[in-house]
């Protein structure tokens, strides 16, 4: 079920009322969000609530008998279990095709042909729940959490609706007291969660669907591409893909929040960042933080990895991890690398930049932080070369990503690009610009809400009438994908 659909605002309101109804009982409220969140994972497969189901059953006796263990050698062993399992079944569903594909170019290549081959369904949302149970395990280990004694929390813990699909990824140590303890909703709730959904949906139907059709000519598939339409498509996807995935946060954080639940923030005005590293602590928040904790971390902290790796190694595996969660082709692989050796680099000439770069003019410091804005967001912008590339199959994929990105370095040409479609992105993406800008100075991703009523009910009507504006067009409708399904 999609986000800006009318079948979620339906089973929002009905959730809603329900919820509300049962307000001096918890554990009814629980178990009515469990089973709502169930058919709202089911909508598009019941087959996929059965592989949810064995994923919650076996990690909720798997973080029992890892936390009951006599001694650490079990405890070791049984956390090894849980890796396997949860590893297999993503590796399975995810990248066992993969496998399959490049097991079948190799032998290609002497002449050999693998004669049969299997496809399995990639169940939505099982990058997410799969972290998120796997973080479950490993903090039992680590002795940071012990396990919860009711399988029903546990289940919604994985399967609460709003965050189910594209997450942002909670760990159990901030969801699951907020499951197990009553909770109170007030009117401030309703205000700041009524909010988000505004904000998410208005990124999402104004921002992100109408940016797609500007860029979706610019990635097709052709012989010969012009750098200069190559270079606008990767700013335009940038900003397709964030108004796309963080307008599906905004929605769930405040879906989440109209219930009394407070989960994580997954994006911080992540254009405005001033370098890369500082870009990845505002994208997809959940995911690095995740991805710092039980990756980095571990292999930095162990001299085998750290000697034989270094530094920049261990951020280039790590981001080639974080790209391949992305999904199973070869572009993903780029993308992490390119990501990896930009935050190498970055680690490099920090030092540097800090030393030489002190200026007490404050003319001169806005200048400088301006520059460093705008190259960092150039540096994510080429990085969506890798990241948006379709067509017939990850070859095409490949050779697109390389076509590409040749023409941005030789051939300074345009041929779809026009001062047109510039007027249009800035007149699409103005009030997103104003909204992260103002949550960038002050640090408050509800900054909004402390401006004056009048002029915060001038930007919410006019985001409102953008919106309606947007779904009378003939291109733009309700329940548009989102980006990020694909994980």
């Amino acid at each position: 079920m999609l986000f800006n659909s009318a079948h979620f605002l339906v089973f929002m309101a009905l959730v809603l009322v329900s919820y509300h109804a049962l307000h001096r009982n918890h554990r009814l409220q629980n178990r009515l969000l469990l089973g709502a969140s169930y058919v709202f994972y089911g909508w598009a497969s019941w087959t996929y609530c059965l592989i949810l189901m064995v994923s919650t059953g076996v990690n909720f006796a798997l973080g029992r008998r890892i936390h009951t263990a006599a001694d650490q050698s079990s405890r070791r062993r049984w956390l090894w279990v849980s890796l396997a399992f949860n590893l297999g079944v993503l590796g399975a569903f995810k990248y066992f095709g993969f496998f399959l594909q490049n097991i079948a170019a190799v032998l290609g290549i002497f002449g050999m042909e693998m004669t049969w081959s299997l496809e399995l369904i990639l169940p939505i949302g099982i990058s997410f729940y799969t972290f998120q149970t796997l973080s479950y395990t490993i903090d039992i280990y680590r002795k940071r959490f012990e396990p919860v004694d009711n399988l029903f929390d546990f289940a919604l813990f994985v399967a609460f609706f709003p965050q189910l699909l594209m997450g942002p990824i909670e760990r159990a140590a901030h969801l699951l007291p907020q499951i197990e303890r009553p909770r109170s909703v007030t009117s401030a709730h309703y205000f700041s969660g009524s909010w988000l959904i505004f904000l998410g949906l208005y990124k999402k139907i104004f921002v992100a669907d109408q940016i797609a059709q500007l860029c979706d000519p610019l990635f097709a598939v052709r012989e010969v591409y012009a750098g200069g339409d190559v270079a606008l498509g990767a700013v335009l996807f940038a900003i397709q893909i964030y108004a796309d995935f963080s307008g599906y946060s905004d929605v769930a954080r405040g879906s989440a929040r109209m219930l009394g639940f407070d989960i994580v923030q997954n994006f911080r005005a992540p254009y405005f960042a001033r370098n890369i590293q500082d870009y990845w602590s505002r994208w997809h928040m959940s995911l690095t933080m995740w991805i710092r904790d039980y990756v980095f971390f571990p292999m930095a902290v162990s001299r085998r990895w750290s000697k034989k790796l270094g530094a920049g190694g261990l951020v280039l595996v790590t981001m080639v991890i974080m790209g391949l969660w992305h999904g199973a082709t070869w572009v993903f692989v780029l993308w992490g690398l390119y990501h990896g050796f930009i935050l190498a680099i970055y680690r490099r000439v920090r030092p540097y930049l800090f030393r030489n770069t002190q200026y007490e003019s404050r003319l001169a410091k806005t200048g400088w932080h301006i520059v460093c804005v705008l190259f960092t967001f150039s540096l994510v912008a080429v990085s969506e070369l890798f990241f948006r590339p379709g067509g017939n199959g990850e070859v095409s994929s490949l050779s697109q990503c390389g076509s590409m990105c040749w023409a941005l370095l030789t051939n300074p040409t345009t041929i779809l690009a026009s001062t047109a479609t510039i007027a249009a992105v800035v007149k699409i993406c103005a009030v997103l610009f104003v909204l992260d800008l103002a949550e960038s100075w002050s640090d408050s991703e509800e900054t909004v809400l402390s401006w004056p009523t009048l002029l915060r009910r001038l930007v919410q009507a006019i985001m409102l009438f953008s919106m309606m504006n947007a779904l009378t067009s003939q291109d733009t409708s309700l329940g548009q994908p989102f980006r990020y399904f694909q994980v």
